[in-house]
């Protein structure tokens, strides 16, 4: 539950808010939940500096007024009329210790005044939710959100209400979501400086909801790479997305001359998207005091999905238009679609259904169901061993060696759980190896409600194959231990995950062995000689 603060006309406020669950394993004692409210902030008073240590403690600065939070921040603006200042949001901390900023109702443009709306920082992970209707506008060279920090960038929208929104426009060389474009000032002769630039790429970067619609600047795409700048890891698990890009730019994807990579689409998501179209552009440059010489561009258009393209100054050519890059669909369920649209078709065109698409694309995949109406889940917890027995060492008889195809259900429940145990039973859908977004889905499902469990177990039945991804996705979202129950031959297996080192040599070691296993991936025992090192371990149940 999160406290609603009244804003009076014309102020832009920030309140500070959490709700803080403690557990005590021991005994299977659970304890009331602790709610903390912090002081408000106004946005009217000065740019917000949201700064959040490896542990999730943050600090807020706004002018010279500086709080230590350990909570939530949770921005609004009751103005109408917007604001120029900005959020800036600088994270260290991984997983359940990400920082998580909350936007509501907010309104920022910095076009004129220039710098990034919303803009990310430090070597951890992010989390933005968005609640209500928001609208951010950022200045030349920045995306309307920066994103800069090193790990993952979410944007979700988990307090489904309907209006909830987002409209992120970059400025020129500034996606709409993700990069904007760096520079380097090297000296030059005659005592001046020359300005290279680096890149605008964006990577990692997942929305799982809300109607939001991304609009990259001039050279840049919807959401992906500012001007020069590549795409890599863009996951879209659900909402209503439309992504465009500017000149050159990719809807999703590279900006000018940027390429993109590992672009997934799953889950309910619904995705429009049209690359930035070409055309001509006259420049001149001039010395101080000079004549000025002009010269003529002609630049390519941008793939809706893919890579952006570039510009040439040779007469009567066009650079191609960039690369498509196909996007993982294979866990796209059949209410979630990609519509791809002519290039140069703008938001505002696709949302008023002023233009159809090209083509469209369905998933194939049935979405889940909930064991219950509540989702809570009523059965009898069960709960396997967290330090098994009866281990199983690699090559014993008694566990079978290898199983393949994948015949039933998935299944999680958190071991510590605010309903006594109750499992909140979900089912995967049937695929060769499991998808890895979808377990991580219902693994983070299960986490956010009970954040400080040491433990999830998850009921695999007989669907037990394993990719590089989800062994990654097992092991890292989050990083707790993790029992994985199956079912073979009528008997009960547990497949041990412990908390580990994955940024460790080791842990890549073992993703590379199980990438190159037939058909990429492998049955639970081989999983138990591949992960051995990182303390995997099965037991009989």
């Amino acid at each position: 539950m999160r406290k609603r603060f009244s804003c009076a006309p014309k102020k832009c406020m920030i309140a500070i808010t959490a709700a803080s669950i403690s557990m005590s394993i021991a005994a299977g004692l659970i304890a009331a939940p602790i709610v903390a409210y912090a002081e408000n902030y106004d946005l009217v008073n000065g740019s917000v500096n949201v700064n959040s240590d490896e542990n999730g403690e943050r600090t807020v600065t706004q002018d010279t007024n500086t709080h230590n939070e350990t909570t939530e921040t949770v921005i609004t603006c009751s103005d109408a009329g917007g604001t120029s200042n900005t959020i800036s949001i600088e994270s260290h901390g991984e997983g359940e210790n990400a920082a998580k900023v909350t936007i509501e109702n907010v309104n920022i443009d910095t076009e004129s005044s220039g710098g990034a709306a919303i803009s990310t920082s430090g070597n951890g992970d992010v989390v933005i939710e968005i609640n209500g209707t928001n609208t951010v506008q950022s200045g030349d060279n920045h995306a309307g959100i920066e994103k800069g920090n090193d790990g993952n960038l979410t944007i979700q929208n988990e307090e489904i209400t309907s209006g909830d929104k987002l409209t992120a426009t970059g400025g020129e060389n500034g996606a709409g979501i993700g990069g904007g474009q760096r520079y380097v000032n090297n000296p030059a002769t005659g005592g001046g400086f020359s300005m290279t630039t680096i890149d605008g790429s964006a990577n990692d970067i997942t929305i799982s909801g809300g109607d939001i619609t991304a609009t990259g600047g001039k050279y840049a795409a919807g959401i992906g790479g500012g001007y020069n700048g590549d795409a890599d890891h863009i996951t879209i698990s659900g909402g209503d997305i439309i992504a465009t890009g500017g000149l050159t730019g990719a809807g999703i994807g590279g900006g000018y001359e940027g390429t993109a990579s590992e672009i997934i689409i799953s889950g309910s998501a619904t995705v429009s998207a049209a690359g930035g179209s070409g055309g001509n552009e006259n420049l001149t440059i001039a010395p101080i005091g000079g004549a000025g010489t002009s010269f003529s561009i002609t630049y390519g258009a941008g793939a809706a999905i893919g890579n952006g393209s570039h510009g040439t100054m040779q007469s009567g050519q066009t650079p191609a238009p960039g690369t498509p890059v196909e996007p993982d669909t294979s866990a796209l369920y059949t209410s979630g679609k990609i519509n791809i649209y002519p290039v140069g078709t703008t938001a505002d065109d696709i949302e008023n259904n002023r233009v159809a698409p090209i083509s469209t694309t369905e998933g194939t995949i049935t979405p889940p169901s909930t064991g219950t109406g509540s989702g809570e889940g009523t059965g009898t917890p069960t709960t396997p061993p967290s330090a098994p027995t009866n281990t199983a060492s690699p090559g014993s008889t008694t566990i079978p060696e290898q199983i393949t195809e994948p015949t039933s259900q998935t299944h999680v429940s958190s071991d510590h759980s605010s309903n006594a145990g109750a499992p909140n039973n979900v089912a995967a859908p049937q695929t060769g190896a499991m998808n890895a977004t979808i377990i991580t889905d219902m693994i983070n499902t299960v986490f956010r409600k009970n954040p400080n469990a040491d433990s999830i177990d998850l009921d695999f039945g007989k669907n037990i194959c394993f990719s590089p991804a989800l062994m990654r996705a097992l092991y890292e979202k989050p990083n707790v231990a993790k029992n994985c129950r199956f079912i073979h031959n009528g008997e009960v297996y547990i497949l041990h995950i412990p908390k580990a080192d994955t940024g460790s040599t080791k842990f890549e070691t073992c993703l590379d062995t199980l990438s190159k296993e037939p058909k990429g991936f492998a049955g639970f025992m081989r999983i138990n000689q591949i992960f051995s090192e990182m303390g995997t371990t099965i037991s009989k149940e």
